[in-house]
């Protein structure tokens, strides 16, 4: 006896784009919304290897702004930038995790 699987046979795709749609579509972090698609998570990684190889080298780390998606210069720490872009490691896992299980009920 087969199990009947109604299930779309775009459902994974489509629940793929979902998820790349809501994380482009932006994080918000400490009152403010930064762009998230794939080239400003590259960016914001690329601070974060920066920041820990300048660490690494003992040299001097200075504050630094981040521009916000609505444009809007923000001030950041390197410690307050780690601890921005764990969030969004974080921001991004959950919703890996969530169409995974989405994926896994089709």
């Amino acid at each position: 006896m087969s199990l009947i699987n109604h299930a779309s046979p775009t459902a994974s795709a489509r629940i793929t784009k979902e998820r790349s749609t809501v994380i482009g579509g932006g994080f918000e972090w400490n009152g403010a919304t930064y762009q998230t698609d794939p080239v400003s998570v590259s960016l914001i990684s690329g601070r974060v290897a920066k920041i820990l190889a300048k660490r690494s080298l003992e040299e001097e780390l200075a504050d630094f702004v981040w521009r916000s998606k609505d444009d809007v210069n923000h001030t950041f720490t390197p410690n307050d930038f780690l601890r921005f872009a764990i969030s969004l490691d974080y921001f991004v896992e959950a919703k890996y995790v969530a169409s995974w299980s989405k994926k896994a009920s089709l």
